[in-house]
């Protein structure tokens, strides 16, 4: 904790990327965090892990919450079925971006660098950008 303190007070905006389990690290992480961002794979059985890692947050810190969708493949039936069941289930905490299934994201990942400098033009790298908007947007509100 005082290690992020000391991070906190030097920047306008910390990014933590931790890994999808309950732990010491994370729940130090979202105590401290003004927003908490939740990523989930368009896949069934990814809303378990989400339901458990929303389960640390409490009340008072739902307000700074945003479920964000990922791997989307919005040609696939299951794609659309996973994300009215996350609209329903989380309702206006999620995104209105999604990440796309994106072999841009793997080769960067690959080489180390983001995506966005991978390849910019990417439809995740625009879909990066578009998130990055709408947390500003409702920033402001």
């Amino acid at each position: 904790q005082e290690m992020l303190t000391g991070i906190l007070n030097s920047f306008d905006y910390v990014l933590l990327d931790l890994p999808p389990a309950v732990s010491p690290l994370s729940e130090t992480a979202v105590k401290m965090a003004s927003l908490v961002l939740i990523p989930i794979q368009c896949e069934f059985f990814a809303m378990d892990g989400v339901v458990k890692m929303t389960s640390m947050i409490p009340a008072d810190k739902w307000l700074s919450c945003g479920i964000l969708m990922t791997m989307a493949d919005v040609t696939l039936e299951l794609t659309k079925e996973v994300e009215a069941e996350i609209r329903e289930h989380f309702g206006d905490i999620v995104y209105r971006t999604f990440i796309p299934r994106d072999v841009s994201i793997a080769e960067a990942s690959g080489y180390g660098v983001p995506v966005i400098e991978y390849a910019p033009r990417s439809r995740s790298a625009r879909a990066y950008i578009e998130l990055t908007m709408e947390i500003l947007e409702n920033e402001q509100e």
